[in-house]
């Protein structure tokens, strides 16, 4: 059993069996169904974005797949409520693509970045990650 989480995985695992996350805004943090586990939204990932500029947060990604589908416009809304910065439109697709199991892959995902972005599970207490 791994002793860390990587939160693209996490996500991604999350939503190809369709388990619920919800945000909590107390806690800034995002909760999967019928799991102590709790992310926060803040957590990085090592999805890169292709206007160069960083990599995406977990609730960045996490935002565009519960939007999926929605009018720019509800999608722009539901993210600036909770303070989460938006997927650039030149990245949906293959977030899309990737997070619901139509790629199994991504150049997008900084392999070298990975292992930097890993969240312990010792540091998860109470269902809540500890921010470093």
């Amino acid at each position: 059993m791994s002793e860390t989480i990587d939160p693209i995985t996490w996500l991604r695992d999350s939503t190809s069996s369709r388990k619920r996350i919800d945000f909590n805004q107390k806690t800034n943090e995002l909760e999967l169904e019928n799991s102590s586990i709790r992310l926060p939204k803040d957590a990085q990932t090592a999805w890169k974005r292709k206007d160069g500029k960083g990599y995406y947060t977990l609730g960045s990604l996490w935002m565009m797949l519960k939007m999926h589908g929605a009018k720019t416009a509800d999608y722009a809304r539901e993210a600036n409520k909770f303070g989460i910065p938006l997927v650039d439109f030149r990245d949906k697709k293959d977030v899309t693509d990737y997070f619901t199991g139509q790629g199994n892959e991504s150049v997008q995902i900084d392999t070298a970045r990975r292992a930097q972005t890993l969240i312990r599970k010792s540091d998860i207490r109470q269902g809540t990650a500890l921010e470093s």
